[in-house]
């Protein structure tokens, strides 16, 4: 994702700047640039703090990691400014935009449970396969009174459970009748992420890359109507 500033935006917001772009653009441009470097590092500091307050956002660093900012171009015709953020990440669209998310292979997508993860938010089973595979014997699917499918891992088995394979669900689960089960993983068919893009739960940009940038929208006009243009 990444967003972009040019002379379009700023000459349609203010005649005075535009008129001097006319007479005076090497001027203009070496007035923007300050302005346009103090904008990237505002932005990048509020979307970085927004980050750090969410451990499910930031728990790797890579998406902290991938925000950068570009001020490029030394006359006003190509001058440009570039906010980005999420690249090489590839949850970070979907989870920037909301949006339809499906299974590209197999019929489920499998979420860990609050059970599955671990203080700092990670996964100690990546899918219900390493979770099928790291404990053989002991892991099985079944539909709550809701309809939820989940793949539960029997973690007080004391006996060879008697393998099972459940008429239309994901293959290698077992039933179990004792023992402490806890669930997992849940399965569904697809997940409607809250977002902008989303058919159905439209919310703010949950990243807030887009909104930390709109958000500064007053602040950026005040400095573009108080812009110094030198000879």
């Amino acid at each position: 994702m990444s967003l972009r500033v040019n002379r379009q935006a700023f000459a349609a917001s203010l005649r005075r700047i535009q008129d001097a772009a006319k007479s005076r653009p090497d001027a203009v441009a070496r007035a923007l640039h300050p302005v346009f470097r103090g904008w990237a590092a505002d932005w990048e500091k509020d979307v970085q703090s927004r980050l750090r307050g969410d451990p499910l956002k930031s728990r790797s660093g890579r998406l902290r990691g991938s925000l950068q900012s570009f001020v490029s171009g030394s006359k006003l015709d190509d001058l440009k400014l570039r906010l980005q953020g999420g690249e090489g990440v590839a949850y970070a669209h979907k989870q920037e935009r909301g949006g339809v998310i499906k299974p590209k292979n197999g019929k489920y997508l499998t979420i860990p449970t609050r059970a599955n993860l671990s203080a700092a938010g990670v996964s100690r089973f990546p899918s219900a396969r390493a979770l099928i595979a790291a404990n053989p014997g002991k892991t099985f699917f079944r539909r709550t009174d809701e309809g939820k499918l989940l793949l539960f891992l029997n973690q007080g088995v004391s006996e060879t459970i008697r393998r099972a394979h459940n008429a239309g669900l994901p293959k290698g689960g077992v039933r179990a009748k004792k023992g402490d089960a806890v669930p997992m993983f849940l399965l569904v068919r697809s997940v409607d992420l809250p977002g902008p893009d989303s058919p159905t739960k439209k919310a703010p940009s949950r990243l807030g890359f887009h909104d930390t940038w709109n958000a500064m929208r007053a602040r950026r006009g005040a400095d573009l109507a108080n812009l110094k243009v030198g000879p």
